[in-house]
């Protein structure tokens, strides 16, 4: 069997690599993380972590419906109609994709999230640093269906002088299907790039 050359191994080294960059979780930094995949018919969102309130700005308490609108960059997390209270003062994307809201099938966990992409939705009892945990279910659908836009979207606030710099991070992990269709077309520029440098000489 011939040995493939060096375009080939180069090609194929590189599409390992970015199929491996697009599905690292993020580095320990990010306070809380939320993960939404395609796990079989539906899309899953779940989160974690834990998030310091010090460096925002209380806007004021109510309930929450447990949704997406990534078109403005709102995310409720959690059992539907949760008490919560709301913290101004991110900064960060103002949408993760086009879609307009679409309301979840279930949740459970804390009630956390995002509104707006400026406000921070936590538990109306939460204490600062308190671990939180949450799950968002949307049955029979996709990304394409939810208009999300698979990437990492990071809101940040705080200072890290005054010790209260946090983050909220989005990460939207594409199915390896999805991968695949990223990762050979810039594999095959390279590669057609590489073969013409080699019969250029």
């Amino acid at each position: 069997m011939p040995r493939p050359n060096g375009c080939a191994r180069y090609a194929a080294a590189l599409a390992l690599a970015l199929a491996a960059a697009l599905t690292l979780p993020l580095s320990a930094s990010a306070a809380f993380v939320m993960t939404m995949k395609q796990i079989g018919s539906d899309v899953t969102l779940s989160g974690s972590g834990s998030l310091d309130t010090t460096g925002l700005s209380f806007v004021l308490s109510g309930t929450d419906d447990n949704e997406i609108t990534p078109n403005g960059a709102i995310v409720h997390a959690g059992p539907d109609a949760s008490a919560v209270s709301l913290f101004e003062g991110l900064l960060g994307p103002a949408s993760f994709g086009p879609g307009d809201r679409t309301d979840a099938t279930s949740g459970a966990g804390a009630a956390v999230g995002l509104e707006g992409g400026k406000v921070l939705m936590v538990p109306e009892a939460y204490q600062p640093g308190d671990l939180l945990t949450t799950t968002l279910t949307f049955a029979n659908a996709t990304f394409d269906s939810l208009g999300v836009t698979p990437g990492t979207y990071v809101w940040t606030w705080g200072s890290e002088l005054a010790g209260t710099a946090d983050s909220f991070t989005l990460q939207i992990i594409p199915e390896p299907a999805s991968l695949v269709a990223v990762v050979l077309p810039v594999g095959g520029l390279m590669l057609s790039r590489r073969l013409r440098k080699v019969r250029s000489r």
